[in-house]
């Protein structure tokens, strides 16, 4: 009877130290992948090319104006009117931003506003395979396309 309690116990630390090791696997992958896209995400400036939605296409009036660039904490904003800032939360392919801060310069016809909340409803993004291409993921609803300016 005690051999059988030995060996079951032996056993069950196996399973168990086998089980961890593979969930330190699987969050290195994890951190890998997040840690790549980071990378990919801080190479450049990105140009806003256009939001498709469903039923319509918004694309920027001034081609080059409305671009965005990571930086470990905050991401920098400029627009065809003023510079902004926003904290973001990233993990994995999920984004979040926040804390948005703006110059407060008026001009007649901009597309900052609606640009601006367009990037407050970014829920995910992706980044193409070749890194050409942002991709800002708007409620399942929209897709924001930017460029890489470096490519």
């Amino acid at each position: 009877m005690k051999h059988l309690f030995i060996i079951s116990l032996t056993f069950i630390l196996f399973i168990q130290c086998k089980s961890t090791k593979n969930m330190e696997n699987n969050i290195e992958t994890t951190e890998n992948k997040t840690e790549k896209a980071d990378k990919d995400m801080y190479k450049t400036a990105w140009v806003w090319r256009h939001t498709q939605y469903i039923d319509k296409r918004i694309v920027p009036r001034e081609k080059d104006k409305f671009t965005i660039k990571f930086d470990k904490e905050r991401i920098d904003i400029s627009t065809d009117c003023n510079g902004m800032s926003a904290t973001y939360q990233m993990f994995e392919n999920k984004l979040k931003l926040t804390e948005f801060i703006s110059t407060r310069m008026y001009c007649l016809d901009s597309q900052e506003s609606e640009f601006s909340h367009m990037l407050q409803l970014a829920e995910m993004y992706e980044i193409s395979k070749n890194g050409n291409t942002l991709n800002m993921i708007l409620n399942d609803k929209a897709i924001m396309v930017f460029e890489n300016l470096n490519k």
